[in-house]
C-alpha cells in the first residue's frame, strides 16, 4: 500500500531587495528567525542584506503596541488604551530611503499585521515620518 503524499506548494518569497536592517527593539542585537519554513539570519543591526520582498514586508510589519495609562476618576482603577504602535524592526533601502509597501507575492495576509488600530485607521510609529501610500 502506497501513501499519497501531497506535495506542499513552494512559497514565493518575491524578488530580492538590498536593504539595511535596523533592530529598533534591541539596538545592536542580531536576530535569526524562520519565515515560511526557511531560516534567515543572523541579521545584524545596521548591516546591508539582500532579502526577499515577503521577508522585508514581514519584518516591517512586526510592531509592539504603545500604551497610555491613566486613573479612572470614578473607580480609581488604572486603565490603559493603545495610542499607536512601535516598529520592532525596519528594513530601509540601501540608499537610506524607507521601504514601505514592498510588493510581496500575492497571498492572503502574509505578514499578519497592518499597522491599523481597532477602528481600521492607520497608526504612525513614534519617530517615523508620515508617509503617504
Amino acid at each position: 500500500m502506497t501513501r499519497n503524499k501531497s506535495k506542499k506548494k513552494e512559497f514565493n518569497f518575491g524578488q530580492d531587495v538590498q536593504v539595511v536592517f535596523v533592530n529598533n527593539e534591541t539596538k545592536g542585537a542580531p536576530i535569526s528567525f524562520n519565515f515560511q519554513g526557511r531560516g534567515f539570519g543572523p541579521l545584524e543591526d545596521g548591516k546591508e542584506y539582500d532579502l526577499p520582498a515577503a521577508v522585508i514586508n514581514h519584518l516591517n510589519t512586526r510592531v509592539t503596541p504603545r500604551m497610555e495609562y491613566a486613573t479612572d476618576d470614578a473607580t480609581g482603577q488604572r486603565i490603559s488604551r493603545q495610542i499607536g504602535v512601535q516598529r520592532r524592526f525596519t528594513c530601509n533601502e540601501s540608499k537610506g530611503l524607507p521601504v514601505h509597501n514592498v510588493k510581496a507575492p500575492a497571498k492572503e495576509n502574509i505578514a499578519g499585521g497592518t499597522g491599523e488600530n481597532k477602528n481600521g485607521n492607520r497608526t504612525q510609529e513614534e519617530g517615523s515620518p508620515s508617509v503617504q501610500p
